[in-house]
């Protein structure tokens, strides 16, 4: 099993947000008696800005009488600067992996990778900076463990934030030790303990690799996920409602008035009801998650939406697993925000590159993570490096085919379910009208979270040349964490008190 005794916080010019996270996970553990260091990683953009978080956790640090370790833009280009010497990786893959280097805005990528180097070699939990370890447990809790293709998670919505945390059933238990339960064991050592306890162990729609790993005892579980409830962290809330039939489905499409509150108020309660293992997907947010990078995880996209790209990255590293556990954090992010309406499906950043991903063939002989992960990279820098031509006609096709599964699945939903309410039916018809309007449009290789500032030509050459950065990183990836092991050993980190 891992040890968890570092929870790290990634942030960016929220530090009143930042010290109100950091008291509430601090409080949690030592409640419950485990002493844990606090890491901050903060990519503010500004001087000023690092300052005043400096400052803030300095006055935290006294006040609750905590070990901050703390990296900002300097600490973090001073460590790059190392860690590219050590491992032989040209600076500017090294920066592209921790640094807003092209500009775009979105750091939260970047952020994550930083805490994974200075976490190299153990394991850690990391929180997001407007939550709080205010734990609750599932509405519907059932005892055992399940072994299942996917996380079957359950959600409650909420017209407000008050009615949300209301719902949640309090739980006064230690988050660290909840995480510790499973994360770094193997499949062999889960089932025998809770065979010895006594404790149900199921058994939901394996995929045929899960099968052999729990034959062999070999599967080992890398991420520890709890739910949430407050804001949900999501872009929409349909994708839930689309499932009508399950229990999350049929609560959300009850009534007029509960479809509206399901997919206009971001509040709700969200987790599984048992313990679940399942193999990692592009379903994979990271609002508050344990890792043990005691073994080679991949790493985050510094652009697009980072936690979809590493869940979907990290499925194609054979015998690792996530659990999830029935319990929820508190998401406490600015209360009142609604979703955005429905609007015709724009390509962005993941896009042209999850798809690829997806459906990567490994040659049977490529069985290690790093060979894996240099693999996925080596083809990635190919399609960052063919001609405009070439590359566009490439993520239409890929695209166009993704959508036309998913145009699919919404056409069998709607063949399925006839009876089903007539507003579900009109939002699950203007998503399906919206993907099939798009094959219609000539900017397939157009990220539009690349557009601002910039023509379609420039986004598409943009996009086509973060597609071979993000190659470089992925085959550079287990040399620099090799590296940061090393530099690690001499006591060499990015965050320092």
């Amino acid at each position: 099993p891992a040890r968890i005794r570092s929870i790290a916080f990634p942030t960016r010019e929220r530090e009143q947000q930042l010290a109100r996270a950091i008291a509430s996970y601090a409080r949690n553990a030592s409640d419950h008696g485990t002493a844990c260091e606090i890491v901050v990683t903060d990519a503010s953009t500004t001087a000023d800005a690092r300052a005043r978080c400096r400052a803030r956790l300095d006055a935290l640090g006294r006040e609750l009488d905590l070990s901050i370790a703390y990296a900002g833009a300097m600490e973090i280009e001073r460590y790059a600067a190392v860690v590219a010497q050590e491992s032989g990786v040209a600076l500017d893959v090294v920066r592209f992996a921790l640094l807003d280097t092209e500009g775009i805005g979105r750091t939260i990528g970047a952020n994550r990778n930083v805490l994974l180097l200075h976490h190299v070699g153990e394991a850690f939990l990391s929180a997001d900076d407007d939550t709080e370890a205010r734990l609750a447990a599932s509405p519907e809790m059932e005892g055992g463990i399940c072994f299942s293709s996917q996380a079957r998670e359950e959600a409650w919505f909420f017209a407000d934030r008050a009615a949300a945390v209301a719902a949640a059933p309090a739980w006064d238990g230690g988050l660290v030790a909840l995480h510790e339960h499973l994360l770094g064991r193997r499949f062999s050592s889960i089932v025998r303990d809770a065979v010895a306890e006594g404790d149900s162990v199921d058994v939901d729609e394996p995929t045929s690799a899960m099968m052999r790993d729990i034959a062999d005892g070999s599967g080992r579980v890398v991420l520890s996920f709890t739910g949430l409830y407050g804001d949900s962290g999501m872009g929409d809330a349909q994708s839930l409602a689309l499932g009508i039939s399950t229990p999350t489905g049929r609560r959300a499409t009850r009534s007029a008035d509960a479809y509206r509150v399901a997919t206009t108020s971001r509040e709700i309660l969200k987790m599984v009801a048992q313990t679940t293992i399942a193999p990692p997907s592009g379903s994979c947010m990271t609002t508050s998650v344990a890792f043990d990078h005691r073994d080679l995880l991949p790493p985050f996209c510094p652009v697009g939406v980072e936690d979809r790209l590493f869940g979907l990255t990290l499925s194609k590293l054979s015998g690792r697993y996530s659990a999830f556990v029935p319990f929820a954090i508190f998401h406490a992010a600015s209360a009142g925000r609604t979703y955005a309406p429905i609007v015709a499906r724009h390509v962005a950043f993941n896009d042209l590159v999850e798809p690829h991903i997806a459906a990567f063939p490994f040659e049977a002989s490529v069985g290690d993570a790093a060979s894996r992960l240099e693999a996925l990279g080596d083809s990635l820098v190919a399609l960052g490096a063919a001609s405009a031509g070439d590359y566009e006609s490439y993520q239409r096709d890929r695209i166009l085919s993704a959508d036309e599964n998913a145009a699919a699945r919404l056409s069998a939903l709607l063949a399925l379910h006839t009876a089903a309410p007539p507003y579900w039916r009109a939002d699950v018809e203007a998503r399906l009208a919206h993907i099939r309007a798009r094959a219609d449009d000539d900017a397939y290789a157009v990220p539009i979270d690349l557009l601002e500032g910039r023509t379609r030509e420039e986004a598409c050459a943009l996009g086509q040349r973060l597609v071979g950065k993000l190659g470089e990183l992925l085959r550079a990836w287990p040399a620099i964490v090799d590296a940061a092991k090393r530099l690690r050993a001499r006591n060499v980190r990015i965050a320092t008190m």
